[in-house]
């Protein structure tokens, strides 16, 4: 029994191949041959099922599987081998397709295990050590190198870097961590150098705890996977109890039989597999890992999409494209002033001034101190012993910084145009401001084009982007609506 089950793939391939001969040698007119391919295709096939439905009456279960039996030993016996041959075939096949997508499902899972770092660098007895991310112990230091993968969830209390967080959060932005930020199991340290106190090590970190709830995912079933195992209790009993009362109304042994293979629900049995694995397929080839088959039920049912702007419709990598600066200070040293400030910043818009500082060759070796950042709005720093303030146009507002009309109206025009402005103050007084904008992704105006045919109904876009650069986009992509949002800050 376990060796028939072992290769039922193999026999589902080969009872195919014999269903194809067999309608061949029909067309030829080899009546006999005909007969024998399919009889032998519903023998090859029918084991598996005739095993189940054994398991399932021991149990004292009636089974779809059960059904199907009595259903093709009926078709055999009437002589319908083609109608036997095709229903054992397909029932074959929809067990195949529920295998294909559980091995998708641990294929992805597997993919994102790889992703769980294997070593930790601890400083045990002042010196450092690799060993097993399992025997790091809560309260440990660990080090984590530029390019390393942080191994336990914790709190820095040394150094700084730039961390790609995506593969806890999906945000495709690096963030700037510092000391006493807390961070995840998982992220990468793309640039820089710290030392965390573990807080959660083993199967408590928040990496391990999304792998944990993917494996239960991928044991769920959908809701119509579910319904076919309860519908089948009822119905199988209830269309043997139908056929018995078609014969003893007849008397007509073949009409019985009839009922019973017409009745056999070969379809039913293969629609949930054949959608769910179609949709788990597609998602997997195009990097999307779905969680299990409930879920692509209720995709079927959504008719609102959200989208996050930076990142997701753009490309979450901006570029400054204009500076104006006002006396004293001209382009290059506004640029590097505001570059140094920014050089302490996590945020996108920050990170762009910085490159393009490092684009034009600036040496940016001054240090910003007595950084304070206000997300959402800005950041107030030191460079030299002179006090910089660089953000939006309501912060430096609630900061009593006066921003002339004409300079406003200039910025507004820039805004228009695409741009996010960033304001830049010296020692209280304006000295320019920056434009930056980001790019939208070549493909996002297809693929939403693409949601709206299937049944997409409403777009919604949130952005802390300033209102222009955010209809902008919106009217670019056609986006419904823009939600009440924070101001843009650096």
């Amino acid at each position: 029994m376990k060796v028939v089950l072992r290769y039922k793939n193999q026999l589902t391939a080969i009872s195919f191949l014999l269903i194809a001969i067999g309608f061949l040698l029909g067309a030829f007119g080899y009546e006999e041959w005909h007969k024998f391919a399919f009889v032998l295709a519903t023998i090859i096939a029918g084991g598996p099922i005739v095993m189940k439905a054994y398991q399932s009456i021991r149990m004292r279960v009636f089974s779809i599987e059960l059904l199907v039996t009595i259903a093709v030993i009926g078709a055999l016996v009437i002589g319908e081998y083609s109608e036997s041959a095709v229903v054992t075939f397909l029932f074959l096949f929809g067990d195949y397709l529920e295998l294909r997508t559980l091995t998708k499902t641990r294929s992805s899972l597997k993919e994102l295990m790889d992703l769980a770092l294997q070593e930790a660098e601890v400083i045990r007895n002042g010196e450092q050590v690799l060993v097993p991310v399992d025997e790091v112990v809560k309260g440990e230091r660990v080090v984590i190198r530029s390019g390393g993968k942080i191994p336990v969830d914790g709190k820095i209390v040394t150094g700084q870097a730039s961390m790609n967080e995506s593969a806890v959060t999906g945000e495709s932005v690096p963030v700037f961590k510092k000391e006493n930020d807390q961070v995840y199991s998982g992220s990468m340290v793309d640039h820089g150098y710290v030392e965390i106190i573990a807080e959660r090590v083993g199967e408590d970190t928040t990496f391990a705890k999304i792998i944990e709830l993917v494996e239960e995912a991928q044991e769920s079933k959908s809701q119509t996977e579910k319904f076919l195992q309860t519908f089948a209790r009822y119905y199988t009993p209830a269309v043997v109890a139908l056929s018995i009362m078609v014969f003893i109304l007849t008397r007509e042994i073949r009409m019985a039989i009839t009922f019973l293979v017409i009745a056999c629900p070969g379809a039913l049995v293969i629609d949930a597999p054949v959608s769910n694995v179609a949709g788990i397929g597609n998602g997997a080839k195009h990097g999307i890992l779905v969680k299990g088959g409930e879920v692509m039920e209720r995709f079927s049912k959504v008719d609102t999409v959200v989208f996050d702007k930076t990142g997701t419709l753009t490309k979450g990598k901006p570029v400054v494209t204009n500076i104006k600066a006002f006396r004293p200070y001209d382009e290059n040293e506004l640029l590097r002033l505001a570059a140094v400030a920014e050089m302490s910043s996590e945020h996108h818009l920050g990170q762009a001034i910085v490159q393009e500082a490092k684009a034009r060759n600036f040496m940016l070796v001054d240090q910003a101190v007595d950084v304070d950042i206000m997300k959402g709005n800005g950041l107030y720093a030191k460079v030299n012993g002179m006090g910089i303030m660089i953000g939006n146009h309501k912060w430096l507002a609630s900061k009593c910084i006066t921003i002339p009309l004409e300079i406003e109206e200039e910025a507004v025009r820039s805004e228009k145009r695409g741009n996010t402005v960033v304001f830049a103050v010296v020692e209280g007084q304006l000295a320019g401001f920056i434009s930056i904008a980001d790019q939208l992704r070549e493909e996002v105006s297809q693929a939403i084009a693409e949601l709206r045919e299937n049944g997409i109904k409403h777009m919604v876009m949130l952005t802390g982007d300033n209102e222009h650069v955010a209809k902008l986009v919106a009217d670019q992509l056609d986006i419904d609506e823009i939600p009440c949002r924070t101001a843009a800050g650096t």
